[in-house]
């Protein structure tokens, strides 16, 4: 994703992309684990107008985090988690 290159994200001198081109059937989960956290993205909903509901539960050192959004198809999603001092899991992806 070219965002990636950009500020703020353009900061981190390192990254390690785990790639996942998958799809979700509504209510099932689709899990990464990446150094640093693990994320689970979950389809809750389609709405009539093309928007997708959302929840990502995400990881990082034993702390859990829970999101909802509603996503437009196409449209990248970014979340950051600190993993450490000098260390950040990104996760990004969009829904289609």
């Amino acid at each position: 994703m070219a965002q990636l290159h950009r500020p703020p994200f353009s900061a981190y001198t390192q990254n390690h992309r785990a790639r996942a081109h998958q799809r979700a059937a509504r209510g099932h989960a689709l899990g990464r684990r990446a150094a640093g956290g693990t994320a689970t993205i979950t389809l809750i909903s389609r709405s009539a107008g093309g928007r997708f509901d959302v929840t990502v539960h995400v990881t990082v050192r034993g702390q859990a985090h829970r999101l909802e959004f509603t996503a437009t198809a196409g449209t990248p999603f970014f979340t950051v988690r600190e993993t450490g001092p000098r260390t950040a899991l990104i996760l990004s992806f969009v829904v289609r």
